[in-house]
Protein backbone atom coordinates (compact mmCIF):
# COMPACT_ATOMS: atom_id res chain seq x y z
CA UNK A 1 0.00 0.00 0.00
CA UNK A 2 1.35 3.44 -0.86
CA UNK A 3 1.60 6.56 1.22
CA UNK A 4 -0.25 8.21 -1.65
CA UNK A 5 -3.51 6.08 -1.80
CA UNK A 6 -6.25 8.13 -0.39
CA UNK A 7 -9.50 5.20 -0.85
CA UNK A 8 -12.99 6.30 -1.68
CA UNK A 9 -14.38 4.14 0.67
CA UNK A 10 -12.48 4.63 3.66
CA UNK A 11 -15.03 4.94 6.25
CA UNK A 12 -15.18 7.41 9.46
CA UNK A 13 -16.27 7.64 12.40
CA UNK A 14 -18.88 10.07 12.88
CA UNK A 15 -18.37 12.35 15.74
CA UNK A 16 -19.40 11.74 19.30
CA UNK A 17 -20.70 13.37 22.39
CA UNK A 18 -18.84 14.22 25.30
CA UNK A 19 -20.87 11.53 27.25
CA UNK A 20 -20.89 8.47 24.95
CA UNK A 21 -17.34 9.35 24.10
CA UNK A 22 -16.17 8.89 27.54
CA UNK A 23 -18.27 6.15 28.05
CA UNK A 24 -16.73 4.20 24.76
CA UNK A 25 -13.02 5.09 25.80
CA UNK A 26 -13.71 4.30 29.69
CA UNK A 27 -11.00 1.50 29.35
CA UNK A 28 -9.12 2.09 26.25
CA UNK A 29 -6.79 5.18 27.69
CA UNK A 30 -6.12 3.64 31.24
CA UNK A 31 -2.92 2.67 32.16
CA UNK A 32 -1.39 5.88 30.47
CA UNK A 33 2.20 5.60 31.58
CA UNK A 34 2.29 2.04 30.52
CA UNK A 35 4.09 1.14 26.94
CA UNK A 36 2.36 -2.12 26.77
CA UNK A 37 0.99 -1.22 23.40
CA UNK A 38 3.78 -0.77 21.89
CA UNK A 39 3.94 -3.98 20.39
CA UNK A 40 0.63 -2.98 18.60
CA UNK A 41 1.86 -0.12 16.76
CA UNK A 42 1.73 0.08 13.02
CA UNK A 43 3.09 2.79 10.18
CA UNK A 44 -0.05 4.81 9.08
CA UNK A 45 -1.60 7.96 7.29
CA UNK A 46 -3.44 10.00 8.70
CA UNK A 47 -5.54 12.48 6.34
CA UNK A 48 -7.85 15.70 7.64
CA UNK A 49 -10.05 17.33 4.58
CA UNK A 50 -9.90 20.86 5.20
CA UNK A 51 -12.98 23.30 5.27
CA UNK A 52 -10.80 26.41 5.65
CA UNK A 53 -7.49 27.44 4.65
CA UNK A 54 -4.64 27.16 7.64
CA UNK A 55 -2.54 29.37 9.87
CA UNK A 56 0.80 28.40 10.18
CA UNK A 57 3.22 29.54 12.74
CA UNK A 58 7.21 29.78 11.82
CA UNK A 59 7.62 26.01 12.19
CA UNK A 60 4.85 23.40 10.42
CA UNK A 61 2.82 21.66 13.09
CA UNK A 62 4.14 18.47 14.10
CA UNK A 63 1.81 15.32 14.62
CA UNK A 64 3.24 14.40 18.47
CA UNK A 65 2.46 18.30 19.11
CA UNK A 66 -1.43 17.94 17.75
CA UNK A 67 -1.22 14.66 19.93
CA UNK A 68 0.17 16.06 22.95
CA UNK A 69 -2.84 18.56 22.91
CA UNK A 70 -5.41 16.30 22.00
CA UNK A 71 -4.33 14.62 25.36
CA UNK A 72 -4.19 17.62 27.31
CA UNK A 73 -7.55 18.36 26.64
CA UNK A 74 -8.39 14.60 27.11
CA UNK A 75 -7.21 14.79 30.52
CA UNK A 76 -6.59 18.35 31.52
CA UNK A 77 -3.07 17.50 33.11
CA UNK A 78 0.00 18.75 31.28
CA UNK A 79 2.06 15.97 32.57
CA UNK A 80 -0.72 13.31 32.03
CA UNK A 81 -1.05 14.35 28.36
CA UNK A 82 2.53 13.82 27.94
CA UNK A 83 2.84 10.57 29.52
CA UNK A 84 -0.84 9.39 27.32
CA UNK A 85 1.28 10.63 24.15
CA UNK A 86 3.92 7.78 24.77
CA UNK A 87 1.62 5.51 24.44
CA UNK A 88 0.50 6.91 21.25
CA UNK A 89 3.12 7.17 19.23
CA UNK A 90 6.51 5.06 18.96
CA UNK A 91 9.39 6.70 20.89
CA UNK A 92 12.84 6.95 19.63
CA UNK A 93 14.79 7.13 23.28
CA UNK A 94 18.03 7.11 21.49
CA UNK A 95 17.59 10.65 19.48
CA UNK A 96 14.83 11.64 22.25
CA UNK A 97 11.98 12.17 19.25
CA UNK A 98 8.69 10.78 18.27
CA UNK A 99 7.75 8.80 14.95
CA UNK A 100 5.21 11.66 13.62
CA UNK A 101 5.60 13.45 10.84
CA UNK A 102 4.99 17.28 10.14
CA UNK A 103 2.01 18.50 8.45
CA UNK A 104 2.05 18.13 4.44
CA UNK A 105 -0.66 19.24 2.38
CA UNK A 106 -2.01 17.09 0.62
CA UNK A 107 -2.44 17.89 -3.42
CA UNK A 108 -3.63 15.85 -6.00
CA UNK A 109 -3.05 17.17 -9.91
CA UNK A 110 -5.80 19.10 -10.25
CA UNK A 111 -6.02 21.03 -6.99
CA UNK A 112 -2.95 22.09 -5.50
CA UNK A 113 -1.76 24.39 -2.93
CA UNK A 114 -3.37 28.19 -2.54
CA UNK A 115 -1.08 30.77 -0.41
CA UNK A 116 -3.61 33.55 0.83
CA UNK A 117 -3.82 36.22 3.76
CA UNK A 118 -6.67 35.89 6.79
CA UNK A 119 -7.94 38.71 8.12
CA UNK A 120 -8.80 39.01 12.08
CA UNK A 121 -10.26 41.54 14.10
CA UNK A 122 -9.76 41.05 17.66
CA UNK A 123 -11.84 42.18 20.24
CA UNK A 124 -12.21 45.72 22.28
CA UNK A 125 -11.90 45.57 25.81
CA UNK A 126 -15.12 46.86 27.66
CA UNK A 127 -13.78 50.12 29.98
CA UNK A 128 -10.74 50.43 28.32
CA UNK A 129 -10.69 50.32 24.18
CA UNK A 130 -15.14 50.79 24.81
CA UNK A 131 -15.21 54.05 26.33
CA UNK A 132 -18.06 56.86 25.73
CA UNK A 133 -15.47 59.09 23.93
CA UNK A 134 -14.71 56.42 21.35
CA UNK A 135 -18.25 55.48 20.20
CA UNK A 136 -20.22 58.41 20.75
CA UNK A 137 -20.05 61.70 18.14
CA UNK A 138 -17.34 64.39 18.95
CA UNK A 139 -18.95 67.03 17.06
CA UNK A 140 -21.90 68.34 15.99
CA UNK A 141 -21.97 69.90 12.30
CA UNK A 142 -23.30 72.68 10.90
CA UNK A 143 -25.93 71.04 9.09
CA UNK A 144 -26.86 69.58 11.95
CA UNK A 145 -25.11 66.15 11.72
CA UNK A 146 -23.76 64.40 14.15
CA UNK A 147 -19.89 63.58 13.53
CA UNK A 148 -17.72 60.64 14.74
CA UNK A 149 -13.75 60.48 15.12
CA UNK A 150 -11.91 58.92 12.18
CA UNK A 151 -10.96 55.67 12.74
CA UNK A 152 -6.78 55.62 11.85
CA UNK A 153 -5.34 51.76 10.70
CA UNK A 154 -2.62 52.98 10.43
CA UNK A 155 -1.30 52.68 13.66
CA UNK A 156 -2.85 52.74 17.32
CA UNK A 157 -5.27 50.14 18.91
CA UNK A 158 -7.47 49.62 15.81
CA UNK A 159 -4.55 48.61 13.91
CA UNK A 160 -3.06 46.04 16.24
CA UNK A 161 -6.91 44.42 16.21
CA UNK A 162 -6.91 44.52 12.51
CA UNK A 163 -4.84 41.49 11.92
CA UNK A 164 -3.37 39.71 8.79
CA UNK A 165 -1.73 36.11 8.58
CA UNK A 166 -0.41 33.98 5.93
CA UNK A 167 -2.33 31.00 5.40
CA UNK A 168 -2.19 28.03 2.71
CA UNK A 169 -5.67 25.46 1.60
CA UNK A 170 -5.51 22.27 0.03
CA UNK A 171 -8.00 19.93 0.03
CA UNK A 172 -5.96 17.58 2.45
CA UNK A 173 -3.90 17.71 5.58
CA UNK A 174 -1.60 14.66 5.97
CA UNK A 175 0.59 13.31 8.53
CA UNK A 176 2.32 10.33 8.80
CA UNK A 177 3.28 8.16 11.53
CA UNK A 178 4.05 4.86 13.61
CA UNK A 179 1.63 4.13 16.40
CA UNK A 180 -1.83 2.71 18.10
CA UNK A 181 -3.91 3.72 14.78
CA UNK A 182 -7.43 3.30 16.80
CA UNK A 183 -6.57 5.24 19.91
CA UNK A 184 -5.12 8.49 17.80
CA UNK A 185 -7.96 8.19 15.24
CA UNK A 186 -10.72 8.03 18.25
CA UNK A 187 -8.59 11.09 19.59
CA UNK A 188 -8.24 13.36 16.63
CA UNK A 189 -12.41 12.54 15.73
CA UNK A 190 -12.90 13.97 19.40
CA UNK A 191 -10.42 16.60 20.11
CA UNK A 192 -9.43 17.82 16.52
CA UNK A 193 -12.07 19.89 14.91
CA UNK A 194 -9.52 22.83 13.77
CA UNK A 195 -5.88 22.68 13.46
CA UNK A 196 -3.70 25.63 13.42
CA UNK A 197 -3.37 29.11 14.65
CA UNK A 198 -6.48 31.37 15.45
CA UNK A 199 -8.38 28.10 15.21
CA UNK A 200 -11.31 29.71 17.33
CA UNK A 201 -11.44 32.17 14.42
CA UNK A 202 -12.65 29.72 11.68
CA UNK A 203 -9.11 28.87 10.52
CA UNK A 204 -8.11 25.47 9.85
CA UNK A 205 -11.78 24.00 9.86
CA UNK A 206 -11.47 19.93 10.01
CA UNK A 207 -14.86 18.56 7.85
CA UNK A 208 -13.60 14.57 7.63
CA UNK A 209 -10.83 12.65 8.58
CA UNK A 210 -9.52 8.95 7.85
CA UNK A 211 -6.55 6.76 9.29
CA UNK A 212 -5.15 3.91 6.86
CA UNK A 213 -2.29 1.48 7.65
CA UNK A 214 0.51 1.57 5.18
CA UNK A 215 3.93 -0.38 4.12
CA UNK A 216 6.42 2.03 5.06
CA UNK A 217 7.57 4.40 7.98
CA UNK A 218 7.22 8.08 6.27
CA UNK A 219 7.22 10.12 9.82
CA UNK A 220 11.23 11.02 9.15
CA UNK A 221 11.89 11.48 5.47
CA UNK A 222 9.01 11.27 2.97
CA UNK A 223 8.32 9.01 -0.19
CA UNK A 224 10.14 11.70 -1.90
CA UNK A 225 13.44 11.53 0.09
CA UNK A 226 12.72 14.71 2.01
CA UNK A 227 12.79 15.75 5.84
CA UNK A 228 9.81 14.71 7.14
CA UNK A 229 10.30 16.69 10.60
CA UNK A 230 12.28 18.44 12.49
CA UNK A 231 15.35 16.42 13.13
CA UNK A 232 18.32 16.26 15.37
CA UNK A 233 21.41 16.21 13.98
CA UNK A 234 22.33 13.84 15.60
CA UNK A 235 19.43 11.55 13.59
CA UNK A 236 20.69 12.26 10.18
CA UNK A 237 24.16 11.56 11.37
CA UNK A 238 23.67 8.15 11.49
CA UNK A 239 21.95 7.27 8.51
CA UNK A 240 23.57 5.55 5.73
CA UNK A 241 21.38 7.71 3.36
CA UNK A 242 20.59 11.20 5.11
CA UNK A 243 18.85 13.44 2.45
CA UNK A 244 20.71 17.01 1.45
CA UNK A 245 20.34 19.65 3.89
CA UNK A 246 22.27 23.07 3.98
CA UNK A 247 20.79 24.36 7.28
CA UNK A 248 20.49 24.16 10.54
CA UNK A 249 19.32 25.57 13.83
CA UNK A 250 18.12 25.76 17.31
CA UNK A 251 15.14 23.72 17.27
CA UNK A 252 12.65 21.78 19.66
CA UNK A 253 12.20 17.83 17.65
CA UNK A 254 9.56 16.43 20.24
CA UNK A 255 6.35 17.71 21.70
CA UNK A 256 6.21 20.48 23.58
CA UNK A 257 6.97 22.70 21.21
CA UNK A 258 6.27 25.66 22.68
CA UNK A 259 9.14 27.81 24.23
CA UNK A 260 7.27 28.82 27.41
CA UNK A 261 6.88 25.04 28.59
CA UNK A 262 9.05 23.76 31.28
CA UNK A 263 9.67 20.82 29.12
CA UNK A 264 10.66 22.60 26.13
CA UNK A 265 14.39 21.34 24.63
CA UNK A 266 15.28 22.39 21.77
CA UNK A 267 18.20 20.93 19.84
CA UNK A 268 20.91 21.27 16.56
CA UNK A 269 19.08 19.67 14.33
CA UNK A 270 17.62 20.59 11.18
CA UNK A 271 13.84 21.88 10.14
CA UNK A 272 10.92 20.66 7.79
CA UNK A 273 9.76 22.67 5.72
CA UNK A 274 6.83 25.11 6.89
CA UNK A 275 4.89 24.13 3.60
CA UNK A 276 5.63 20.67 2.46
CA UNK A 277 3.34 18.92 -0.09
CA UNK A 278 2.41 14.91 -0.72
CA UNK A 279 0.79 13.83 -3.88
CA UNK A 280 -2.86 11.89 -2.68
CA UNK A 281 -4.14 9.68 -5.81
CA UNK A 282 -8.21 9.49 -5.52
Amino acid sequence: MSQFDLFENSKTVPRLSASAYRKQQETAFTDVGSNERATDFKSFELVFETGSPVTLRKHPIHLDGLLSYACFQHTGCPEKALAMLHTLLKYDEHHDLYHGSALAFGVTPEQGITARHRHYVGSLRFGKQLRDNRITPSRVANDGTEVFRRVFTTGGPEKSRLNRFEAFHSPWLVFHGVGDIHRIESLAQFYCARIGVNANSGSGTVRNLWINTIDHDYSMIDAHGQIARNLPMTWLQNQEQAPDYTRSASIPVKAPYWPGHQQYRPVDGVPADKVRRVILIR
